[in-house]
């Protein structure tokens, strides 16, 4: 990593930055009624003490951690006040703040040069925009997410010890954000699972079974203590993700209500339909937050590159030396997709599904790639 990459990121960003920053008092004009809810918490967050509310489950907001709504109140109160503007305006600095750890990200799974398309994709997704100039608090899930991953991943490559812990300790500050981002513990565990499984060098098989338990030390570390008040709150503080999950029969009961479906059956068939076919098909956001009728979460082409680019990685297409970041990237986005199709209800939610963004834009390239080196070797025949 050299100070041009630095500079390569930062373009990348004050690029995007012409996107994501003006016009945020009335752009979008309608208010939704989510940036109400997230501002009055936000508000309520600054008459209480700041660090208290850190390690607790105990915001009115369907006892979600207070963590994210405390932060907010106390960055909006430095810019003037708990207002429209601001709040957005700081969500859509976090946006920023995702496409330019994403190059850093993407510079560790693959070269320089598709690092930059992937984070370019990223910035112009058309829910990443939308979302980040709302005054919600969504983009924390994908912002922890990339930012966990550069750290455990940057551990693996350099086999630091500290890094790895580093890194667990940041994929359990995702219990403190945005809900999905819990996720990036499972990634990495399946990832470095199927890594040592694979490896068949013992002294390589015991460094990351070490630095495995180093993620999962820092993990439990910095989560433990919303995990122990996560019990103490039971039921009250599980019944909102109950309805949220297919695995739970309040959930069920919610998707087959919500789509007026025959019987549950139905409903889950066509949220398991709507999971696989959701970045093929224009099926808009079932969380109405972004609602864009008529487009689905990524465009046309990006798509079928999606699916380009995921077979040119399982059939070994792809030239690219950097075998673990396939597996990384290929073993988050199944395991989201699975997660999204079987276990969480009301597929596709486009503010869950920022989660799988950086998983998409490097599949993205990787079908650009594909397809520009296939018809460089046609034309040269």
């Amino acid at each position: 990593m050299s100070l041009k990459d630095l500079y390569i990121a930062l373009s990348i960003v004050l690029f995007f930055s012409l996107f994501y920053l003006p016009f945020l008092y009335y752009v979008p004009f309608q208010i939704n009624t989510d940036e109400i809810a997230i501002m009055q918490m936000a508000e309520r967050s600054l008459s209480e003490n700041f660090l208290s509310g850190i390690f607790k489950l105990r915001s009115d907001y369907f006892y979600f951690p207070d963590f994210s709504f405390a932060s907010l109140g106390l960055l909006s109160s430095a810019l003037g006040g708990v207002e429209l503007e601001n709040v957005r305006l700081i969500h859509a600095l976090s946006g920023l703040a995702v496409i330019g750890i994403s190059y850093f990200l993407f510079y560790l799974l693959f070269e320089k040069r598709s690092a930059a398309a992937a984070a370019v994709i990223m910035g112009s997704n058309h829910v990443l925009l939308a979302i980040s100039r709302m005054a919600m608090r969504d983009n924390s899930a994908i912002l922890t997410l990339v930012l966990a991953l550069v750290i455990l991943y940057a551990g693996l490559k350099k086999k630091s010890l500290l890094l790895s812990f580093l890194g667990g300790a940041a994929s359990g500050f995702s219990f403190y954000v945005y809900f999905p981002t819990r996720a990036v513990i499972l990634i990495w565990a399946l990832f470095m699972g199927l890594v040592i499984f694979f490896n068949t060098d013992r002294t390589e098989r015991k460094i990351r079974l070490k630095m495995l338990a180093l993620n999962m030390a820092g993990f439990v570390l910095i989560a433990f203590p919303v995990l122990t008040e996560t019990v103490k709150l039971l039921p009250e503080s599980i019944a909102y993700q109950n309805r949220q999950l297919l695995i739970y029969q309040e959930g069920r009961e919610l998707q087959k209500e919500w789509l007026y479906a025959s019987s549950i059956r139905e409903a889950v068939l066509t949220n398991i339909k709507n999971g696989f076919f959701m970045f093929n098909k224009p099926i808009h956001d079932h969380g109405y937050i972004y609602p864009n009728y008529g487009s689905g979460f990524v465009d046309p082409l990006g798509g079928v590159l999606i699916w380009v680019g995921a077979a040119g990685l399982v059939f070994g297409f792809s030239h690219r030396e950097k075998k673990e970041g396939k597996i990384l990237v290929l073993s988050g986005f199944c395991l989201l997709l699975v997660i999204f199709a079987f276990l969480t209800g009301k597929t596709p939610n486009y503010t869950r599904m920022l989660v799988i963004l950086p998983f998409v834009a490097y599949l993205v390239v990787e079908g650009l790639f594909l397809l520009a080196g296939l018809a460089g070797k046609t034309l040269k025949v």
